[in-house]
């Protein structure tokens, strides 16, 4: 039996198939993975560019989505929201640094 994250259940507790600590611990996730990679995206776009970096966060996107979408099992939304977040810092990182003016 395939087992699907993310959809109302009634026999569940807190009304979805997905109990609050896992949620809490995916939503936390984003935090790790943006404080990983605002720390690398600097040095990683020194010796890439900053154009190339962007282009790698862009496919790194492609990825744990298609990990999230396809996973049964926990540790690939685990995985998967780690990965979609250490793109989403490298972002946040580059594009303001190029907002501002600095290269």
């Amino acid at each position: 039996m395939w087992s699907v994250f993310g959809y109302e259940d009634v026999n569940v507790p807190g009304g979805w198939n997905i109990s609050t600590e896992p949620q809490q611990l995916i939503s936390s996730l984003m935090t790790l993975g943006a404080f990983l990679s605002s720390s690398m995206a600097g040095p990683i776009s020194g010796v890439m560019s900053r154009r190339m970096t962007i282009w790698a966060a862009g496919v790194l996107c492609i990825v744990p989505n298609v990990i999230m979408m396809a996973t049964t099992k926990i540790a690939g939304l685990y995985a998967g929201r780690l990965l979609l977040d250490i793109a989403n810092g490298v972002f946040m990182t580059l594009t303001v640094q190029g907002a501002s003016g600095a290269v």
